[in-house]
């Protein structure tokens, strides 16, 4: 099962993530090498120690170093917009957990 976490910048999706990859030794992937390196200095200041996170381009260039990691998205769009050279204006997610009723949970993603 895949998670999502739709929310307002600056609500604690990328916090989320970083407990994540200290959790589950999972490699934060990120859009620019920039914000990889913010994303390890928000990860020293909780104290946790996580993977070294990197961009959409190190992880391109570097696949077979990668590939066998669970792997965490930050700011899916970004890194879609960048991975397509393009401007994604929707997406779609099948969630293979069809144990969860959306319509009761009361927002879309």
């Amino acid at each position: 099962m895949i998670k999502v976490f739709c929310q307002p910048r600056k609500s604690g999706k990328t916090t989320k993530l970083i407990k994540m990859a200290h959790e589950s030794n999972a490699i934060i992937i990120v859009n620019s090498s920039d914000q990889a390196k913010e994303v390890s200095f928000i990860a020293k200041r909780m104290g946790l120690v996580i993977p070294k996170p990197i961009s959409v381009d190190e992880y391109i260039s570097s696949y077979d170093k990668y590939k066998r990691y669970p792997l965490l998205v930050d700011e899916a769009q970004s890194v879609l917009n960048r991975l397509l050279k393009g401007n994604v204006q929707a997406m779609t997610i099948t969630d293979y957990d069809e144990t969860i009723d959306y319509d009761k949970l009361g927002y879309y993603l």
